[in-house]
Protein backbone atom coordinates (compact mmCIF):
# COMPACT_ATOMS: atom_id res chain seq x y z
CA UNK A 1 0.00 0.00 0.00
CA UNK A 2 2.78 2.44 0.90
CA UNK A 3 4.53 1.57 -2.37
CA UNK A 4 1.43 2.54 -4.33
CA UNK A 5 1.18 5.82 -2.42
CA UNK A 6 4.85 6.53 -3.22
CA UNK A 7 4.20 5.93 -6.93
CA UNK A 8 1.22 8.28 -6.70
CA UNK A 9 3.40 11.01 -5.19
CA UNK A 10 6.04 10.61 -7.92
CA UNK A 11 3.61 10.60 -10.83
CA UNK A 12 1.32 13.63 -10.88
CA UNK A 13 -2.23 12.53 -11.61
CA UNK A 14 -3.04 16.10 -12.65
CA UNK A 15 -0.32 16.02 -15.26
CA UNK A 16 -1.58 12.69 -16.57
CA UNK A 17 -5.12 14.04 -16.92
CA UNK A 18 -3.91 17.26 -18.52
CA UNK A 19 -1.87 15.31 -21.08
CA UNK A 20 -4.86 13.10 -21.89
CA UNK A 21 -7.11 16.14 -22.32
CA UNK A 22 -4.66 17.95 -24.58
CA UNK A 23 -4.24 14.76 -26.61
CA UNK A 24 -8.02 14.49 -27.06
CA UNK A 25 -8.03 17.87 -28.81
CA UNK A 26 -6.08 16.35 -31.70
CA UNK A 27 -9.11 14.26 -32.70
CA UNK A 28 -9.86 16.34 -35.85
CA UNK A 29 -6.40 15.73 -37.36
CA UNK A 30 -6.42 11.94 -36.96
CA UNK A 31 -7.02 10.39 -40.39
CA UNK A 32 -5.06 7.11 -40.61
CA UNK A 33 -5.37 4.75 -43.54
CA UNK A 34 -6.81 1.25 -43.37
CA UNK A 35 -10.20 2.15 -41.91
CA UNK A 36 -13.49 1.81 -43.77
CA UNK A 37 -14.69 5.07 -42.17
CA UNK A 38 -11.38 6.95 -41.70
CA UNK A 39 -13.03 10.21 -40.58
CA UNK A 40 -15.11 8.51 -37.88
CA UNK A 41 -13.75 5.26 -36.45
CA UNK A 42 -10.11 6.10 -35.60
CA UNK A 43 -11.05 9.44 -34.08
CA UNK A 44 -13.69 7.96 -31.82
CA UNK A 45 -11.41 5.11 -30.79
CA UNK A 46 -8.60 7.55 -30.01
CA UNK A 47 -10.91 9.83 -28.03
CA UNK A 48 -12.26 6.97 -25.97
CA UNK A 49 -8.78 5.64 -25.24
CA UNK A 50 -7.42 8.95 -23.94
CA UNK A 51 -10.58 9.56 -21.88
CA UNK A 52 -10.38 6.10 -20.33
CA UNK A 53 -6.70 6.59 -19.51
CA UNK A 54 -7.53 9.94 -17.92
CA UNK A 55 -10.26 8.32 -15.84
CA UNK A 56 -7.77 5.67 -14.72
CA UNK A 57 -5.47 8.46 -13.47
CA UNK A 58 -8.40 10.06 -11.63
CA UNK A 59 -9.31 6.77 -9.95
CA UNK A 60 -5.70 6.34 -8.87
CA UNK A 61 -5.69 9.82 -7.29
CA UNK A 62 -8.93 9.17 -5.42
CA UNK A 63 -7.59 5.91 -4.01
CA UNK A 64 -3.97 6.79 -3.18
CA UNK A 65 -3.52 10.57 -3.17
CA UNK A 66 -5.85 11.61 -0.34
CA UNK A 67 -8.38 13.12 -2.73
CA UNK A 68 -12.15 13.01 -2.72
CA UNK A 69 -14.68 13.84 -5.37
CA UNK A 70 -17.35 16.43 -4.66
CA UNK A 71 -20.18 16.89 -7.17
CA UNK A 72 -22.20 19.44 -5.21
CA UNK A 73 -23.19 22.43 -7.30
CA UNK A 74 -22.32 20.69 -10.58
CA UNK A 75 -25.61 21.45 -12.33
CA UNK A 76 -24.23 20.86 -15.84
CA UNK A 77 -22.64 17.53 -14.92
CA UNK A 78 -25.86 16.29 -13.34
CA UNK A 79 -27.80 17.40 -16.43
CA UNK A 80 -25.42 15.38 -18.60
CA UNK A 81 -25.73 12.36 -16.32
CA UNK A 82 -29.53 12.66 -16.42
CA UNK A 83 -29.46 12.71 -20.22
CA UNK A 84 -27.24 9.62 -20.41
CA UNK A 85 -29.56 7.86 -17.96
CA UNK A 86 -32.58 8.81 -20.10
CA UNK A 87 -30.77 7.62 -23.24
CA UNK A 88 -29.91 4.32 -21.52
CA UNK A 89 -33.55 3.87 -20.52
CA UNK A 90 -34.57 4.53 -24.12
CA UNK A 91 -32.01 2.00 -25.36
CA UNK A 92 -33.30 -0.59 -22.91
CA UNK A 93 -36.76 -0.46 -24.53
CA UNK A 94 -35.48 0.10 -28.06
CA UNK A 95 -36.34 -2.38 -30.85
CA UNK A 96 -32.63 -2.13 -31.80
CA UNK A 97 -31.08 -2.16 -28.34
CA UNK A 98 -27.47 -2.92 -29.25
CA UNK A 99 -27.39 -0.29 -31.98
CA UNK A 100 -28.77 2.29 -29.58
CA UNK A 101 -26.18 1.43 -26.96
CA UNK A 102 -23.11 1.32 -29.20
CA UNK A 103 -24.05 2.73 -32.61
CA UNK A 104 -22.14 1.48 -35.62
CA UNK A 105 -18.80 2.12 -37.31
CA UNK A 106 -20.31 4.74 -39.62
CA UNK A 107 -21.37 7.01 -36.75
CA UNK A 108 -19.77 5.63 -33.55
CA UNK A 109 -22.61 7.08 -31.48
CA UNK A 110 -25.10 5.75 -28.98
CA UNK A 111 -25.17 5.71 -25.20
CA UNK A 112 -21.56 4.52 -25.01
CA UNK A 113 -20.36 7.57 -26.94
CA UNK A 114 -22.30 9.98 -24.72
CA UNK A 115 -20.96 8.24 -21.62
CA UNK A 116 -17.43 9.04 -22.78
CA UNK A 117 -18.41 12.66 -23.37
CA UNK A 118 -19.68 12.83 -19.77
CA UNK A 119 -16.40 11.33 -18.54
CA UNK A 120 -14.59 13.90 -20.70
CA UNK A 121 -16.55 16.63 -18.90
CA UNK A 122 -15.64 15.09 -15.53
CA UNK A 123 -11.93 15.14 -16.43
CA UNK A 124 -12.19 18.76 -17.53
CA UNK A 125 -13.73 19.63 -14.17
CA UNK A 126 -10.58 18.43 -12.41
CA UNK A 127 -8.61 21.26 -14.00
CA UNK A 128 -7.42 24.29 -12.07
CA UNK A 129 -7.67 27.83 -13.45
CA UNK A 130 -4.06 27.81 -14.60
CA UNK A 131 -4.63 24.60 -16.57
CA UNK A 132 -7.36 26.03 -18.79
CA UNK A 133 -4.89 28.12 -20.74
CA UNK A 134 -3.18 24.95 -21.97
CA UNK A 135 -6.48 23.40 -23.04
CA UNK A 136 -7.94 26.41 -24.83
CA UNK A 137 -4.73 27.40 -26.60
CA UNK A 138 -4.11 23.81 -27.68
CA UNK A 139 -7.63 23.58 -29.11
CA UNK A 140 -7.14 26.86 -30.97
CA UNK A 141 -3.76 25.74 -32.34
CA UNK A 142 -5.29 22.52 -33.69
CA UNK A 143 -8.11 24.51 -35.29
CA UNK A 144 -5.60 26.74 -37.08
CA UNK A 145 -3.94 23.65 -38.52
CA UNK A 146 -7.31 22.34 -39.70
CA UNK A 147 -8.25 25.77 -41.09
CA UNK A 148 -4.96 26.14 -42.94
CA UNK A 149 -5.44 22.72 -44.53
CA UNK A 150 -9.00 23.62 -45.59
CA UNK A 151 -7.93 26.99 -47.01
CA UNK A 152 -5.04 25.49 -48.98
CA UNK A 153 -7.29 22.71 -50.29
CA UNK A 154 -9.87 25.27 -51.34
CA UNK A 155 -7.33 27.39 -53.19
CA UNK A 156 -5.96 24.34 -54.99
CA UNK A 157 -9.42 23.15 -56.05
CA UNK A 158 -10.57 26.65 -57.03
CA UNK A 159 -7.44 27.25 -59.13
CA UNK A 160 -8.13 24.13 -61.19
CA UNK A 161 -11.84 24.88 -61.58
CA UNK A 162 -13.05 25.94 -65.05
CA UNK A 163 -14.54 29.02 -63.42
CA UNK A 164 -11.62 30.20 -61.31
CA UNK A 165 -13.62 33.09 -59.87
CA UNK A 166 -16.21 30.83 -58.28
CA UNK A 167 -15.90 29.19 -54.92
CA UNK A 168 -16.10 25.44 -54.80
CA UNK A 169 -18.80 23.53 -52.92
CA UNK A 170 -17.50 21.03 -50.41
CA UNK A 171 -13.96 22.21 -49.82
CA UNK A 172 -11.88 19.12 -48.97
CA UNK A 173 -10.68 19.04 -45.36
CA UNK A 174 -9.44 16.79 -42.59
CA UNK A 175 -13.01 16.41 -41.34
CA UNK A 176 -14.27 15.00 -44.63
CA UNK A 177 -17.75 16.52 -44.55
CA UNK A 178 -17.74 20.33 -45.01
CA UNK A 179 -20.85 20.65 -42.84
CA UNK A 180 -19.10 18.97 -39.91
CA UNK A 181 -16.01 21.09 -40.58
CA UNK A 182 -18.14 24.24 -40.32
CA UNK A 183 -19.54 23.22 -36.92
CA UNK A 184 -16.06 22.48 -35.59
CA UNK A 185 -14.75 25.84 -36.81
CA UNK A 186 -17.76 27.64 -35.34
CA UNK A 187 -16.87 26.40 -31.87
CA UNK A 188 -13.17 27.12 -32.43
CA UNK A 189 -14.15 30.65 -33.44
CA UNK A 190 -15.86 30.82 -30.06
CA UNK A 191 -12.59 29.78 -28.38
CA UNK A 192 -10.72 32.59 -30.13
CA UNK A 193 -13.41 35.11 -29.19
CA UNK A 194 -13.44 33.99 -25.55
CA UNK A 195 -9.65 34.16 -25.26
CA UNK A 196 -9.73 37.62 -26.82
CA UNK A 197 -12.08 38.77 -24.04
CA UNK A 198 -9.86 37.38 -21.29
CA UNK A 199 -6.40 38.41 -22.57
CA UNK A 200 -5.63 42.04 -23.36
CA UNK A 201 -2.00 41.29 -24.14
CA UNK A 202 -2.72 38.72 -26.86
CA UNK A 203 -6.11 40.02 -27.98
CA UNK A 204 -5.03 40.93 -31.51
CA UNK A 205 -3.35 37.55 -31.89
CA UNK A 206 -6.52 35.72 -30.87
CA UNK A 207 -8.62 37.89 -33.16
CA UNK A 208 -6.28 37.05 -36.03
CA UNK A 209 -6.61 33.34 -35.23
CA UNK A 210 -10.39 33.77 -35.20
CA UNK A 211 -10.21 35.44 -38.62
CA UNK A 212 -8.38 32.42 -40.04
CA UNK A 213 -11.02 30.07 -38.64
CA UNK A 214 -13.75 32.34 -40.00
CA UNK A 215 -12.25 32.28 -43.49
CA UNK A 216 -12.12 28.48 -43.44
CA UNK A 217 -15.69 28.43 -42.13
CA UNK A 218 -16.83 30.53 -45.10
CA UNK A 219 -15.04 28.16 -47.46
CA UNK A 220 -16.90 25.25 -45.85
CA UNK A 221 -20.04 26.82 -47.35
CA UNK A 222 -22.45 25.58 -44.72
CA UNK A 223 -25.67 27.59 -44.56
CA UNK A 224 -26.67 26.44 -41.09
CA UNK A 225 -23.43 27.68 -39.57
CA UNK A 226 -23.76 31.10 -41.21
CA UNK A 227 -27.31 31.46 -39.84
CA UNK A 228 -26.05 30.32 -36.43
CA UNK A 229 -23.19 32.80 -36.58
CA UNK A 230 -25.62 35.65 -37.29
CA UNK A 231 -28.04 34.70 -34.51
CA UNK A 232 -25.21 34.01 -32.07
CA UNK A 233 -23.53 37.35 -32.80
CA UNK A 234 -26.85 39.18 -32.40
CA UNK A 235 -27.52 37.43 -29.09
CA UNK A 236 -24.01 38.20 -27.86
CA UNK A 237 -24.42 41.85 -28.82
CA UNK A 238 -27.73 42.15 -26.97
CA UNK A 239 -26.28 40.51 -23.84
CA UNK A 240 -23.26 42.81 -23.96
CA UNK A 241 -25.53 45.84 -24.33
CA UNK A 242 -27.65 44.69 -21.39
CA UNK A 243 -24.80 43.79 -19.05
CA UNK A 244 -22.18 46.27 -20.24
CA UNK A 245 -21.40 49.75 -19.06
CA UNK A 246 -24.24 52.25 -18.99
CA UNK A 247 -23.17 54.31 -21.97
CA UNK A 248 -24.17 54.82 -25.55
CA UNK A 249 -21.23 52.72 -26.72
CA UNK A 250 -22.83 49.60 -25.28
CA UNK A 251 -25.15 49.50 -28.29
CA UNK A 252 -22.30 49.38 -30.80
CA UNK A 253 -21.96 45.58 -30.60
CA UNK A 254 -25.64 44.72 -31.20
CA UNK A 255 -25.86 47.42 -33.87
CA UNK A 256 -22.92 45.88 -35.74
CA UNK A 257 -24.50 42.42 -35.44
CA UNK A 258 -27.79 43.70 -36.83
CA UNK A 259 -26.03 45.50 -39.69
CA UNK A 260 -24.11 42.29 -40.45
CA UNK A 261 -27.33 40.25 -40.45
CA UNK A 262 -29.12 42.77 -42.65
CA UNK A 263 -26.18 42.80 -45.05
CA UNK A 264 -26.24 39.02 -45.36
CA UNK A 265 -30.02 39.00 -45.84
CA UNK A 266 -29.90 41.77 -48.46
CA UNK A 267 -27.10 40.05 -50.38
CA UNK A 268 -28.96 36.72 -50.36
CA UNK A 269 -32.17 38.43 -51.52
CA UNK A 270 -30.34 40.14 -54.38
CA UNK A 271 -28.72 36.87 -55.45
CA UNK A 272 -32.07 35.10 -55.36
CA UNK A 273 -33.68 37.83 -57.47
CA UNK A 274 -30.77 38.07 -59.95
CA UNK A 275 -28.82 34.75 -59.89
CA UNK A 276 -26.77 35.73 -62.98
CA UNK A 277 -25.67 39.11 -61.63
CA UNK A 278 -22.09 40.14 -60.91
CA UNK A 279 -22.86 40.05 -57.19
CA UNK A 280 -23.91 36.41 -57.46
CA UNK A 281 -20.64 35.57 -59.23
CA UNK A 282 -18.38 37.35 -56.76
CA UNK A 283 -20.16 36.70 -53.47
CA UNK A 284 -19.10 33.73 -51.33
CA UNK A 285 -20.72 30.55 -52.54
CA UNK A 286 -22.38 30.00 -49.18
CA UNK A 287 -24.49 33.11 -49.73
CA UNK A 288 -25.65 31.76 -53.07
CA UNK A 289 -26.61 28.48 -51.42
CA UNK A 290 -28.39 30.42 -48.69
CA UNK A 291 -30.26 32.50 -51.27
CA UNK A 292 -31.42 29.44 -53.21
CA UNK A 293 -32.64 27.54 -50.15
CA UNK A 294 -36.23 26.37 -50.45
CA UNK A 295 -38.63 23.55 -49.67
CA UNK A 296 -38.24 21.75 -52.98
CA UNK A 297 -35.61 19.55 -54.66
CA UNK A 298 -32.78 18.41 -52.38
CA UNK A 299 -33.77 20.73 -49.52
CA UNK A 300 -37.13 18.95 -49.33
CA UNK A 301 -35.31 15.78 -48.23
CA UNK A 302 -34.59 17.47 -44.88
CA UNK A 303 -38.21 18.33 -44.20
CA UNK A 304 -39.19 14.75 -45.10
CA UNK A 305 -36.87 13.53 -42.34
CA UNK A 306 -38.37 16.04 -39.94
CA UNK A 307 -41.89 14.78 -40.61
CA UNK A 308 -40.74 11.19 -40.21
CA UNK A 309 -39.15 12.07 -36.86
CA UNK A 310 -42.35 13.71 -35.62
CA UNK A 311 -44.38 10.70 -36.71
CA UNK A 312 -41.82 8.40 -35.09
CA UNK A 313 -42.25 10.32 -31.85
CA UNK A 314 -45.99 9.76 -32.08
CA UNK A 315 -45.30 6.02 -32.38
CA UNK A 316 -43.18 5.88 -29.20
CA UNK A 317 -43.69 9.16 -27.34
CA UNK A 318 -42.22 8.20 -23.98
CA UNK A 319 -38.80 6.68 -24.72
CA UNK A 320 -38.56 6.72 -28.53
CA UNK A 321 -36.75 4.29 -30.80
CA UNK A 322 -33.41 4.65 -29.01
CA UNK A 323 -30.37 6.76 -29.88
CA UNK A 324 -28.94 6.22 -33.37
CA UNK A 325 -32.20 4.71 -34.61
CA UNK A 326 -33.67 7.41 -36.81
CA UNK A 327 -33.49 4.87 -39.63
CA UNK A 328 -36.26 2.89 -37.87
CA UNK A 329 -38.54 5.91 -37.77
CA UNK A 330 -37.68 6.68 -41.41
CA UNK A 331 -38.41 3.10 -42.46
CA UNK A 332 -41.78 3.20 -40.71
CA UNK A 333 -42.72 6.54 -42.29
CA UNK A 334 -40.93 6.50 -45.63
CA UNK A 335 -41.96 9.25 -48.05
CA UNK A 336 -41.63 7.94 -51.64
CA UNK A 337 -40.91 11.49 -52.77
CA UNK A 338 -37.40 11.02 -51.39
CA UNK A 339 -36.47 9.14 -54.58
CA UNK A 340 -36.80 12.38 -56.54
CA UNK A 341 -33.96 13.93 -54.50
CA UNK A 342 -30.20 13.41 -54.67
CA UNK A 343 -30.07 11.30 -51.47
CA UNK A 344 -32.65 8.67 -50.63
CA UNK A 345 -31.06 6.99 -47.59
CA UNK A 346 -30.87 8.84 -44.26
CA UNK A 347 -29.74 7.65 -40.86
CA UNK A 348 -29.95 11.15 -39.39
CA UNK A 349 -32.90 13.51 -39.05
CA UNK A 350 -30.70 16.54 -39.80
CA UNK A 351 -32.37 18.24 -36.86
CA UNK A 352 -30.80 17.10 -33.61
CA UNK A 353 -33.74 18.21 -31.48
CA UNK A 354 -36.33 16.37 -33.56
CA UNK A 355 -34.02 13.37 -33.68
CA UNK A 356 -33.87 13.36 -29.89
CA UNK A 357 -37.67 13.51 -29.86
CA UNK A 358 -37.98 10.46 -32.11
CA UNK A 359 -35.11 8.42 -30.65
CA UNK A 360 -35.30 9.18 -26.92
CA UNK A 361 -38.89 10.34 -26.56
CA UNK A 362 -40.11 13.10 -24.33
CA UNK A 363 -37.95 11.88 -21.43
CA UNK A 364 -34.67 12.07 -23.34
CA UNK A 365 -35.59 15.29 -25.12
CA UNK A 366 -36.36 17.12 -21.89
CA UNK A 367 -33.08 15.83 -20.43
CA UNK A 368 -31.19 17.02 -23.54
CA UNK A 369 -32.78 20.48 -23.35
CA UNK A 370 -31.96 20.59 -19.62
CA UNK A 371 -28.25 20.51 -20.54
CA UNK A 372 -28.64 23.72 -22.53
CA UNK A 373 -30.63 25.35 -19.74
CA UNK A 374 -27.98 24.37 -17.18
CA UNK A 375 -25.22 25.84 -19.36
CA UNK A 376 -27.00 29.18 -19.77
CA UNK A 377 -27.97 29.39 -16.08
CA UNK A 378 -24.40 28.56 -15.01
CA UNK A 379 -23.07 31.27 -17.35
CA UNK A 380 -25.13 34.00 -15.71
CA UNK A 381 -24.39 32.68 -12.23
CA UNK A 382 -20.68 32.93 -13.04
CA UNK A 383 -21.22 36.49 -14.26
CA UNK A 384 -23.04 37.52 -11.09
CA UNK A 385 -20.24 36.04 -8.97
CA UNK A 386 -17.65 38.05 -10.91
CA UNK A 387 -15.97 35.02 -12.48
CA UNK A 388 -17.05 35.98 -16.01
CA UNK A 389 -16.98 39.43 -17.57
CA UNK A 390 -19.92 40.80 -19.53
CA UNK A 391 -18.05 40.26 -22.81
CA UNK A 392 -17.11 36.70 -21.87
CA UNK A 393 -20.65 35.68 -20.94
CA UNK A 394 -21.90 37.32 -24.15
CA UNK A 395 -19.50 35.19 -26.19
CA UNK A 396 -20.31 31.98 -24.32
CA UNK A 397 -24.09 32.33 -24.45
CA UNK A 398 -24.00 33.61 -28.04
CA UNK A 399 -21.99 30.53 -28.99
CA UNK A 400 -24.67 28.31 -27.46
CA UNK A 401 -27.28 30.01 -29.64
CA UNK A 402 -25.08 29.61 -32.72
CA UNK A 403 -24.44 25.91 -32.12
CA UNK A 404 -28.09 25.22 -31.29
CA UNK A 405 -29.04 26.88 -34.59
CA UNK A 406 -26.59 24.66 -36.42
CA UNK A 407 -28.03 21.57 -34.73
CA UNK A 408 -31.50 22.59 -35.87
CA UNK A 409 -30.35 21.58 -39.36
CA UNK A 410 -27.59 19.06 -38.56
CA UNK A 411 -26.60 16.59 -35.84
CA UNK A 412 -23.99 16.01 -33.14
CA UNK A 413 -20.53 14.87 -34.22
CA UNK A 414 -17.49 14.10 -32.07
CA UNK A 415 -15.32 16.87 -33.57
CA UNK A 416 -17.72 19.65 -32.58
CA UNK A 417 -19.65 18.05 -29.72
CA UNK A 418 -16.52 17.46 -27.68
CA UNK A 419 -15.81 21.20 -27.94
CA UNK A 420 -19.38 21.94 -26.86
CA UNK A 421 -18.72 19.76 -23.81
CA UNK A 422 -15.42 21.62 -23.31
CA UNK A 423 -17.27 24.95 -23.24
CA UNK A 424 -19.80 23.49 -20.79
CA UNK A 425 -16.95 22.47 -18.48
CA UNK A 426 -15.31 25.89 -18.87
CA UNK A 427 -18.55 27.58 -17.83
CA UNK A 428 -18.89 25.18 -14.89
CA UNK A 429 -15.34 26.04 -13.82
CA UNK A 430 -16.27 29.73 -13.81
CA UNK A 431 -19.38 29.06 -11.73
CA UNK A 432 -17.65 26.67 -9.32
CA UNK A 433 -13.87 27.25 -9.36
CA UNK A 434 -13.14 24.58 -6.76
CA UNK A 435 -13.62 21.74 -9.25
CA UNK A 436 -14.80 18.26 -8.42
CA UNK A 437 -11.59 16.94 -6.81
CA UNK A 438 -10.88 18.21 -3.30
CA UNK A 439 -8.09 17.34 -0.88
CA UNK A 440 -9.07 15.47 2.25
CA UNK A 441 -7.16 15.63 5.53
CA UNK A 442 -9.25 13.18 7.50
CA UNK A 443 -8.14 9.60 7.64
CA UNK A 444 -10.14 7.36 5.36
CA UNK A 445 -12.40 4.83 7.07
CA UNK A 446 -12.15 2.56 4.04
CA UNK A 447 -9.76 -0.36 4.60
CA UNK A 448 -6.51 -0.12 2.66
CA UNK A 449 -7.24 -3.37 0.91
CA UNK A 450 -10.49 -1.90 -0.45
CA UNK A 451 -8.61 0.94 -2.20
CA UNK A 452 -6.32 -1.59 -3.84
CA UNK A 453 -9.28 -3.73 -4.88
CA UNK A 454 -11.19 -0.76 -6.34
CA UNK A 455 -8.12 0.39 -8.25
CA UNK A 456 -7.42 -3.10 -9.59
CA UNK A 457 -11.05 -3.60 -10.66
CA UNK A 458 -11.18 -0.18 -12.31
CA UNK A 459 -7.92 -0.66 -14.18
CA UNK A 460 -9.09 -4.10 -15.29
CA UNK A 461 -12.31 -2.55 -16.60
CA UNK A 462 -10.30 0.08 -18.47
CA UNK A 463 -8.05 -2.62 -19.92
CA UNK A 464 -11.07 -4.60 -21.11
CA UNK A 465 -12.54 -1.50 -22.72
CA UNK A 466 -9.24 -0.66 -24.42
CA UNK A 467 -8.91 -4.18 -25.75
CA UNK A 468 -12.50 -4.61 -26.90
CA UNK A 469 -12.99 -1.26 -28.63
CA UNK A 470 -9.48 -0.06 -29.49
CA UNK A 471 -7.42 -3.16 -30.21
CA UNK A 472 -10.03 -5.60 -31.52
CA UNK A 473 -11.66 -3.26 -34.13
Amino acid sequence: MRGLEKISSLVSWRSAILVSLVASLFVPVIVPSGFFFPYVVPRNLFFRVVVELGIAALIWALCFDRKKIDLRGERILWALVAFVAAAALSALFSPARSHSLFGDFERMGGVWAWLHLVLFFLLLRTLRDEDWGWILNAALAVSLFVSADAIVSHVQVASTSPNAGALVIGTPSMLGNPGLLAAYLLLCLGIAAYLATTSVRFRLLYLAAGAVDLLALVYAENRSTVIGLILGATTAGLILATLGAKSRRRWIAPALAVVFACGIAATAAEIRAHPASALARKAPRVLERLAMTGLVADDEARTMQWRAAIEGFQDRPLVGYGLENHNLAWSAHLDPGIYHTATDVFDRTHNQFLEMLATTGIVGTLAFLAIWVAIVVASFHAYRSGRLSASAVAVLVGLQVAYATYLFFWFVDLNSTMLWILFAALIASRENPLGVVRPTTERSRVPRGAAVAVTAASLLLVAVALYSEAYTP
